[in-house]
């Protein structure tokens, strides 16, 4: 029996669905580790936010400091310092100490009962403080550029080597106070609060993120999935405004109906199979509606090894609930896109992040789905984007349709390919 992946919440900005973000843009490699161990959440409001907590993750990812300003009841931050007290585990980390700001941070601190102050700002090298030498799952050495914490000794975690110096291009090699850290993490509570001053989201400090967020260094071996994967959301209606009461269905993703629409697919058993439409047709013009523009951490490709870009329409709450609820089993990454025309907001940029191979099959001959536990589809060994029940159907469709468009697929043209299809 498999083992359900652990929840991590990463708290960015809290601005609505599509807000433009610097996790997506500086942090690729450690929100590619995220999803390969955890289940990710990323929630795009306040009220999101506080309903993921109520989940208890494993640990939070606190990458924006915005909601540390206020802490009045009910608020985020009363809510992350009640989660954490409780037993929970937050770790500051990615582009949060860009925006830090010294007052901010101070009543931040002094809030979580923590005597940190913020420290220098510069590159040296670290290595682990003596309380954590014998962590083999820590890198002996840690050259980063970071924002340094002033923290009691054995709360240190990464500080500079012995006769450490600032590693600059600009200013002269002076040494560096050595009662600073790069990394630390302390008791609030009964959880934990940990702190990763690096502003550059280096390779180097996605291994200390995991460290302090209780997931494995190392990437978990994928158990062979035989047929496609399915995944346990909960599906809300349009308008709904919470998931509170809606049952969980068991559902499958995969490209089909119209070849290049991606389909969220109910396949519970001894049900009618139902869709719902994810995404439109890829555009047919060269370029997006006249004055429109593009804010996006995802484009112009994927975040992840083998991830599909997408856009999607802006709609109700509901859909906002509905990409939460496929982000934290994994199923997207919500990103940080969004398309504005005419003022406002007109489409979100997303990303698949299922395997091929673990996507439900559409027959491009008979528009049959593919059933829980039948036989895979054919593949087109051209392309490997067209499926087919039986070699009847490819057959068919290589005569009348898919001949003219397979080299364009192979190529990734598929809003060519989607041209010559839908004419054919």
């Amino acid at each position: 029996m498999e083992v359900p992946k652990p929840l991590i919440v990463v708290c960015d900005t809290l601005m609505g669905p599509g807000a433009w973000t610097m996790l997506d843009d500086l942090c690729g490699d450690l929100l590619r580790a995220l999803h390969t161990r955890a289940r990710v959440l990323r929630p795009a409001t306040s009220n999101a936010f506080l309903d993921a907590l109520k989940q208890k993750p494993r640990a939070v990812l606190l990458t924006e400091p915005e909601i540390l300003k206020k802490n009045n009841p009910g608020s985020p931050h009363a809510a992350l310092l009640a989660y954490t007290r409780a037993g929970g585990t937050t770790v500051i980390c990615g582009p949060f100490s860009n925006n830090a700001e010294y007052d901010v941070m101070k009543r931040f601190y002094a809030a979580w009962g923590l005597q940190w102050t913020l420290g220098d700002y510069l590159r040296t090298t670290h290595a682990p403080a003596a309380a954590f030498q014998d962590e083999i799952e820590l890198a002996k050495s840690y050259n980063v550029k970071a924002q340094l914490m002033h923290a009691p000794p054995d709360q240190r975690v990464y500080v500079p080597v012995e006769n450490a110096r600032q590693q600059s291009h600009v200013f002269a090699p002076v040494p560096v106070d050595a009662e600073q850290a790069a990394v630390v993490r302390g008791a609030c509570g009964s959880g934990t609060l940990a702190f990763v001053g690096d502003v550059n989201c280096e390779v180097g400090s996605t291994r200390v993120c995991l460290w302090l967020a209780g997931l494995p260094i190392e990437e978990p071996p994928k158990a062979p999935v035989k047929g496609f994967s399915t995944f346990n959301v909960r599906v809300p209606r349009e308008n709904a405004r919470t998931l509170d009461g809606v049952p969980e269905r068991t559902v499958a993703i995969g490209r089909g109906g119209s070849p290049f629409v991606w389909r969220l697919l109910v396949v519970e058993p001894n049900q009618t199979l139902s869709m719902m439409m994810l995404s439109s047709p890829p555009s047919l013009s060269d370029s997006e509606p006249r004055g429109s523009v593009t804010i996006s951490g995802s484009r112009p490709g994927p975040l992840h090894p083998g991830g599909v870009p997408f856009s999607t329409p802006l709609a109700g709450p509901g859909w906002q609930l509905l990409w939460n609820e496929l982000s934290r089993v994994g199923m997207v990454d919500r990103g940080g896109g969004v398309t504005i025309h005419g003022g406002g907001p007109v489409a979100m940029d997303m990303e698949v992040l299922v395997p091929v191979a673990e996507r439900v099959r559409w027959c491009a001959g008979c528009s049959k789905w593919e059933k829980r536990g039948s036989k895979r589809f054919l593949r087109c060994s051209g392309c490997e984007a067209r499926f087919y029940c039986s070699p009847k159907c490819q057959k068919e469709d290589w005569l009348f349709v898919h001949k003219s468009a397979c080299r364009l697929l192979k190529d990734g043209k598929e809003a060519e390919a989607a041209q010559l299809i839908f004419r054919g």
